[in-house]
C-alpha cells in the first residue's frame, strides 16, 4: 500500500476523537451495534463529549475490519470519499503494520480551528514500539455531530 492511501486511512480514523485534558477511555467494547449513528450523541454536547462517545465504534470497526461499524458516525460526504474499498486497504495496513490495539486510549486534548473541532488520543499497538495518535475532526452537519475525517498516525 502506498503512503498516500495509508495516510487517508489514518485520516478517517482520527476524526472521531475530541480531546480535552488527559483522561482515559477504555478499549473498544465488543457489543456495540453498527446500526445508525451512535446513540445519545446530541448537538448540545461538547465536541469532546461527542467524540468520546463515537470513538469506541470507530476503533471497534477498525479492529474487526467492519466498515459499517467504523463509519457509522461519519458525514455522508466523508463516507462517499472514504468508501469501503479504501477502508479495506487501510484496515489491512493497520493490521499488518501495527497489529492490535493493546492499551486503553488516552485523551490528549481538543481545539477548534477552521470550522472543525479536532480531538486527539494516543494508544499503543502490539507491533509498534511507538505510541499511535488518533485525530478526529468533528463538525455539526444538519444539527448533528459528524466525523468529517479520522486519522491514525
Amino acid at each position: 500500500m502506498n503512503k498516500t492511501c495509508f495516510s487517508r486511512v489514518f485520516l478517517a480514523l482520527a476524526a472521531a476523537a475530541l480531546l480535552s485534558g488527559c483522561s482515559s477511555t477504555p478499549a473498544p467494547e465488543a457489543n456495540l451495534k453498527a446500526v445508525g449513528p451512535t446513540p445519545d450523541v446530541t448537538a448540545a454536547m461538547t465536541p469532546q463529549q461527542a467524540g468520546d462517545k463515537m470513538l469506541p465504534s470507530i476503533l471497534k470497526g477498525l479492529a474487526e475490519g467492519d466498515y459499517a461499524q467504523y463509519s457509522r458516525d461519519f458525514s455522508q460526504k466523508h463516507k462517499d470519499y472514504f468508501n469501503k474499498t479504501m477502508f479495506q486497504r487501510a484496515y489491512g495496513a493497520v493490521k499488518d503494520r501495527l497489529g492490535k490495539q493493546d492499551a486503553a486510549v488516552q485523551s490528549l486534548g481538543a481545539w477548534n480551528k477552521g470550522g472543525y473541532d479536532t480531538l486527539l488520543w494516543k494508544a499503543h499497538y502490539s507491533d509498534s514500539k511507538d505510541d499511535i495518535l488518533y485525530k478526529m475532526y468533528l463538525q455539526q452537519v444538519d444539527g448533528q455531530w459528524r466525523v468529517v475525517a479520522f486519522k491514525v498516525e
